[in-house]
């Protein structure tokens, strides 16, 4: 079943962003340490996301680019090297969910993106973008991927 999307968009008002350096085994205790840092001090108030900025494959190292959303207009205190922006967005996603899945189940989702975007002839713009839900007892990741969009624009036609 294909349960790819196209044609997605994310955006937060006030996020806290910064570079998240872990490795595939401590992943998510590094992700909930820093959650609970920015807890301590701002209100989270949406399902924070990454942007897997390193292969994905390779998860002895991983450099993660976090996006946390807050209530607050201006955040009362920032962990060390993350900043505060009013506005985040991504444009021009394609994306897919998988609900409870385990780790080979996600990376199997991935390559389906991924082999989805080629099937249709789509040039990547973005690395990965993981967008992750609780919802009752379920877990719900969103896998994104930004794409080039060919606007119809004035280069068409010309000589």
């Amino acid at each position: 079943m294909n349960n790819i999307a196209e044609g997605l968009d994310i955006h937060y008002r006030n996020v806290i962003t910064g570079i998240l350096n872990t490795d595939g085994k401590h992943l998510g205790e590094d992700i909930q340490h820093l959650l609970d840092e920015i807890a301590e001090y701002q209100t989270i108030v949406d399902d924070y996301m990454y942007v897997i900025e390193s292969d994905f494959r390779q998860t002895e190292s991983m450099a993660l680019s976090m996006v946390v959303p807050i209530a607050e207009d201006k955040p009362i205190k920032l962990p060390q090297g993350y900043r505060f922006q009013s506005y985040y967005q991504l444009l021009d996603l394609v994306g897919s969910r998988v609900v409870d899945a385990d780790t080979v189940q996600l990376q199997n989702q991935i390559v389906t993106l991924l082999e989805y975007l080629a099937e249709q002839d789509h040039d990547p713009a973005t690395p990965l973008i993981m967008r992750l839900h609780q919802l009752n007892d379920h877990r719900y990741t969103e896998v994104y991927v930004g794409i080039a969009v060919r606007r119809i624009g004035a280069n068409e036609g010309e000589e």
